[in-house]
């Protein structure tokens, strides 16, 4: 910042405000001295800087780590809300995965012969009802018997 000053008998002061002093140890001599000098003396000295009570400490002190522990509690909320979008998501990927194969066995049941179809085509192989003596008969024992009925 530049400042205009002039030097007046070997001492350099502001050119344009007399209050404002540069590289002096007394005033500028201008009429309005006096009446500076005056409201000087006739203000108290300056308070002291107000220094905070133990009170006051602690309870800044204990706001701050409310605030702290607020932001840590929201920030592990946000943490525990993102590991649960993520298990979301994988069901989501499952119920996906679930659907495809639900729609492509679908497709493989309706391109599938129909029971007329099979019918038919059985017949023509030559393929009939089994006769009495291919019935096997099962007793509650586990073991077979052949029926004989010829």
């Amino acid at each position: 910042m530049a400042v205009a000053a002039r030097k007046i008998d070997t001492e350099y002061v502001y050119a344009g405000s007399p209050a404002m002093r540069v590289y002096t140890h007394r005033a500028p001599r201008t009429e309005e001295t006096p009446a500076v000098q005056q409201q000087e003396q006739a203000q108290p000295a300056a308070k002291p800087v107000h220094s905070y009570s133990l009170i006051q400490k602690l309870l800044t002190t204990c706001a701050v780590l409310a605030a702290a522990a607020a932001i840590l509690l929201v920030m592990v909320r946000y943490a525990d809300i993102a590991a649960q979008y993520a298990v979301v998501n994988q069901h989501k990927i499952t119920i996906e995965e679930n659907s495809r194969t639900l729609a492509e066995l679908e497709v493989r049941l309706n391109s599938a012969v129909s029971l007329e179809e099979a019918r038919e085509a059985a017949l023509a192989a030559g393929l009939g009802y089994p006769a009495a003596s291919q019935i096997v008969s099962i007793d509650g024992t586990g073991a077979g018997s052949w029926s004989s009925s010829q």
